[in-house]
């Protein structure tokens, strides 16, 4: 009978070392709870939810009233519908011009460029900030219920507006949001 010499591989101290500290660290991760998923960013939500508010608008007039001139966004009026959410949002009231009135209409007012005429629907939701919202649903509650309003209704469906703003804001667990809808400035119109 022969013998064989079989020799085992050597390992040293800081080789082992090293084996048990990575078999720790891989043992820690699969045993680590799960921890929440970091709180959404609200103002790439908010951001997301005005770009679906317009298209909603846009959608349901089209289908209200084909007839209706497609209503394209305007600066001037997003601005001031901007400013309208943000102030009711800040006061947690809609129409948050107080005695002052309007912030969007005043803005529009305040612009000898402006010669056109506008209404405005504005609407609140309620949300959870540590979960956020879906943007898409909540443009779709927000126009459900400018819908559901025959004033609201119609300021969208209103066959001369040819240009919209629209703002959304948010405090707390309430979000705002503002159309704004105008008629076009005559022709040859300019600032004074």
């Amino acid at each position: 009978m022969s013998r064989r010499n079989i020799s085992s591989p050597k390992i040293t101290l800081s080789q082992a070392s090293a084996k048990v500290f990575a078999i720790s660290v891989l043992a820690a991760c699969t045993a680590a709870p799960d921890l929440p998923p970091p709180p959404p960013d609200i103002d790439v939500l908010l951001a997301e939810l005005k770009d679906h508010l317009y298209a909603y608008i846009s959608e349901e007039r089209q289908r209200l009233n084909p007839d209706a001139i497609r209503l394209r966004l305007d600066p001037l009026l997003a601005e001031a519908a901007q400013a309208h959410s943000e102030a009711m949002a800040e006061r947690g009231a809609f129409d948050a011009g107080g005695s002052e009135g309007n912030i969007a209409i005043q803005r529009l007012a305040a612009d000898a460029a402006f010669q056109g005429y506008v209404a405005e629907n504005s609407a609140m939701q309620f949300f959870y900030p540590t979960f956020g919202f879906d943007p898409e649903m909540f443009a779709r509650g927000f126009v459900d219920q400018w819908l559901e309003s025959e004033s609201h209704r119609a300021n969208i469906e209103y066959t001369e507006f040819a240009i919209t703003g629209v703002g959304v804001a948010a405090n707390g667990n309430e979000i705002y949001a503002s159309g704004l809808f105008a008629t076009e400035m005559p022709s040859g119109a300019a600032a004074e």
